[in-house]
């Protein structure tokens, strides 16, 4: 027969086994594998271990980061502070680490001096050294100093892999994905830049005010950054036009004209087909709709038009108008700027237009 008080302790001990799973999931619910900083990540993780792990007086990592540039990072966690330093060198890993002398000889002897009069101050109690791998990778370790030490800390400490490992996985693989891309872009650009030399330094500087006028619009670093690479990208479908055409003085005739604007979707079709960057391709292919429905190719209208293109319409005009052109003198900024206002409403978003000319005047490249 159980005794009142055993059941109350067994209800306790389900209570605090529930608000320790509810406080994993939070965690895991406030990670945005591309979007969460990886330093941020790594201190929320301690925080979570300090706060549901039993008896921890203080936690740690040692790490060689995928997106910080450094080549090695170390945090230590101490109730609500956190301290972190940073090494151009990756020092090597500490074989055993059982207490802090431990811990502070390796210090001593690697990039983290600096953090030696920190660690001197914390108390001289047993650590625990978890090893961060991916795959055969050695990436760092994870250190916990207890201050009583049991077997359910080690069970509660096994948690540390579930958390660590996906978000290190995915993030290594969108790393290298982006440098795939972005050496694509460069390959597109350099044959641009072949082809006709105005082309690839427009596509720089469309990017450029593309992005800046996103960031200025307070989105978000994913949405920046497909803006960026629209911008290098918008005009890559230019490739298949003639470059006499491209670069005609006189007024284009009629097929002329349909074929400079099949350079939208040629564009489409081109970035469409490298793997992953189909979301840059849609922005591509609507940066020449008009708010007024009367743009190609699809003569979508207001906000059907996908934002990045819209935003993208704004830079590349701006741009177009202020270069000089065989068949036509550039434009001032002020002349550029007094184009998009009254074209803003009919060709572009008003909004966008508002915000383009409040910020244009501080980064032009005239």
């Amino acid at each position: 027969m159980f005794k009142k008080e055993d059941i109350y302790n067994v209800y306790d001990a389900l209570e605090a086994s529930l608000a320790k799973f509810q406080s994993f999931v939070d965690l895991l619910g406030n990670i945005s594998i591309l979007e969460t900083p990886e330093e941020k990540f790594i201190v929320d993780v301690l925080r979570f271990l300090e706060n549901n792990v039993p008896y921890i007086i203080y936690a740690g990592a040692f790490l060689t980061p995928i997106d910080i540039e450094t080549e090695s990072i170390l945090i230590l966690v101490e109730k609500e502070s956190f301290q972190t330093w940073y090494s151009p060198k990756v020092p090597e890993i500490p074989e055993k680490v059982v207490q802090k002398f431990d811990l502070i000889n390796w210090l001593k002897n690697s990039e983290f001096e600096a953090a030696v009069p920190f660690f001197e101050k914390l108390p001289n109690k047993e650590i625990i050294v978890y090893p961060i791998k991916l795959k055969k990778d050695n990436m760092g370790f994870f250190f916990f100093s207890f201050e009583t030490f049991f077997e359910q800390s080690l069970r509660d400490l096994e948690n540390l892999e579930k958390i660590i490992a996906p978000f290190y996985i995915l993030r290594r693989y969108n790393k290298y994905e982006r440098i795939f891309h972005q050496k694509i872009i460069s390959i597109l650009l350099k044959a641009l830049g072949y082809f006709d030399n105005y082309t690839k330094t427009h596509l720089e500087r469309v990017g450029f005010y593309g992005a800046e006028l996103a960031k200025f619009l307070k989105l978000d670093k994913q949405t920046v950054r497909r803006i960026y690479w629209a911008g290098l990208l918008h005009d890559t479908g230019k490739l298949v036009i003639p470059q006499h055409v491209l670069n005609k003085k006189a007024p284009l005739a009629v097929n002329e004209y349909i074929s400079v604007k099949s350079h939208a979707k040629k564009s489409y079709e081109l970035i469409k087909s490298v793997n992953g960057l189909e979301d840059i391709a849609f922005i591509v292919k609507h940066h020449h709709e008009r708010w007024d429905g009367k743009g190609y190719p699809d003569k979508l209208k207001g906000e059907d038009i996908p934002l990045e293109s819209r935003i993208l319409a704004v830079a590349d005009s701006f741009d177009a108008m202020t270069s000089q052109r065989p068949y036509r003198a550039a434009f001032t900024m002020e002349a550029a700027l007094n184009e998009l206002n009254e074209k803003a409403g009919t060709q572009f978003d008003p909004s966008i237009v508002k915000a383009a000319i409040q910020l244009f005047p501080t980064i032009f490249k005239g």
